[in-house]
């Protein structure tokens, strides 16, 4: 792979031929257990999605819609390794905003909204949303987005403190990337999508570091590019709905709890200690960290 890559950065005009016999065999390397590996297959790949250039379709790109499913799958699963850096991640965006913007040129299997227009937050790793391969796409990458939030503020789940806002925040940057891509009768149908991972982090007030301000930062001016897109009512509308939606989930779980301490005090008293050990383990961290 390294070796193709220095052919093709010194003889590009050989990129066609290296696509129809190199492509398909490089697809598995993005799951290869090595880091390495994976980083060169997806630099690779990029290096053949630009030879496309800004407007790829299917019938240009050699490439069927299996396969590009199979592509954006594997990159979403690249954005889970704990050996994720910088680096590797903006190449993800570029290479996912490949396979999103050529998904854009398919056509819907579904009527407007039908599959798209609901909250994710039911969704199973994106595998229930549609069989249409964008709003798949857009669920799963959310649904990615979410996970590694809560992850990140149930402390004892995130293997890796220092470098947990990575992937969301390269999800971010895709959406920023297909929301300037995309028309607004289009953009529209993944509002939600967007806007529930950018209202929770915008409203979280829980986790503290450099990672969730680069977070809030880049979720704040996200929020203005499907604004100006799709209108303010639009965007307003369904920016309300993920927010009344959360208050709601919030107030019945306090609902659940209440109750819960009344007909069962000793599992509740069970969970109290359990989050009073969190919080002295917390305080720990961070003496640690100052220390």
């Amino acid at each position: 792979m390294l070796a193709v890559s220095k052919l093709l950065q010194t003889l590009p005009e050989h990129t066609l031929d290296a696509i129809k016999t190199t492509q398909d065999k490089l697809v598995p390397y993005l799951l290869f257990p090595h880091a390495w590996v994976r980083s060169a297959a997806c630099q690779l790949l990029g290096m053949f999605f630009a030879f496309y250039g800004p407007t790829p379709t299917l019938e240009n790109s050699h490439l069927t819609l299996q396969s590009m499913k199979d592509i954006a799958e594997k990159l979403c699963t690249q954005l889970k390794s704990s050996n994720l850096d910088a680096p590797l991640g903006l190449q993800i965006v570029k290479n996912l905003f490949f396979v999103g913007k050529l998904l854009c040129t398919v056509p819907s299997s579904s009527p407007f909204g039908s599959n798209t227009n609901h909250t994710a937050e039911t969704d199973s790793d994106g595998e229930k949303s549609s069989q249409d391969p964008l709003p798949w796409l857009f669920s799963k990458l959310s649904y990615q987005a979410r996970s590694a939030h809560i992850a990140r503020r149930n402390r004892g789940n995130a293997p890796n403190q220092t470098t947990w806002s990575l992937a969301p925040l390269s999800i971010l940057r895709f959406f920023a990337a297909m929301a300037s891509h995309m028309e607004a009768t289009q953009l529209e149908r993944f509002l939600t999508h967007i806007l529930t991972f950018v209202y929770r982090i915008t409203e979280d007030d829980t986790i503290r570091n450099a990672g969730m301000e680069e977070l809030k930062v880049m979720a704040t001016e996200l929020l203005d590019l499907p604004q100006n897109k799709v209108g303010t009512m639009v965007f307003a509308n369904t920016y309300n709905r993920i927010r009344q939606g959360a208050s709601s989930i919030q107030q019945e779980r306090r609902v659940a709890r209440a109750t819960k301490a009344t007909t069962n005090p000793e599992a509740a008293a069970k969970r109290k200690l359990a989050r009073n050990v969190g919080k002295k383990e917390s305080r720990k961290r961070k003496n640690r960290a100052f220390a």
